[in-house]
């Protein structure tokens, strides 16, 4: 039942975002403050999996977004990060400032896992999954990378997804507020 009503918020979240139903709420937001909030609620989720992070959130960095769906949309990213990696691996958060290009990033790479490149861009389908029976051993509706999409989207946030050398990495690209 638990699983149910997960399920039902997410797809009430997804149809509010395709509605554009949400009254976006767009202020100054501390970035660094928001992840290390995240963090805080997702650390006893890491331990159990016997996840490493290793949190590179330098204090005080500005963007102008709307905090309430930042926080849903990373809160998906780091989640499936920690989720997805197998046990004993590593999970990378770096928040940095590029001056020049006025402009703050966020990545956040997993390590041990990839995924075939024909795949990346589906993660971001309605309720598509990866290996449908991994799934329903680790949960999850095949929502929540399409609601980080939705999110970001209705921000005009730059995001990529793809594989590096030892893992999958999220990157979030914000102008800088001066």
């Amino acid at each position: 039942i638990e699983g149910m009503e997960q399920l039902v918020r997410e797809i009430l979240s997804m149809s509010k975002l395709e509605q554009n139903i949400f009254k976006i709420q767009m202020k100054e937001t501390n970035l660094s403050n928001l992840i290390e909030t995240i963090m805080k609620d997702l650390v006893f989720f890491a331990s159990q999996k016997e996840i490493t992070v290793i949190n590179k959130i330098p204090p005080n960095l500005y963007v102008f977004s709307d905090n309430d769906l930042l926080e849903k949309a990373f809160k998906n990213i780091i989640h499936n990060a920690i989720m997805y990696s197998p046990q004993g691996e590593t999970v990378y958060l770096e928040l940095t400032e590029d001056s020049k290009e006025n402009q703050i990033q966020i990545q956040v790479i997993n390590t041990g896992v990839q995924i075939k490149a024909e795949e990346l861009q589906q993660l971001f389908q309605p309720f598509y999954r990866l290996e449908k029976s991994r799934n329903r051993n680790t949960g999850g509706s095949g929502l929540g990378l399409y609601i980080v999409k939705q999110i970001f989207t209705s921000l005009s946030i730059n995001y990529s997804f793809n594989n590096v050398e030892n893992g999958i990495r999220f990157l979030v690209t914000f102008p800088q507020i001066k």
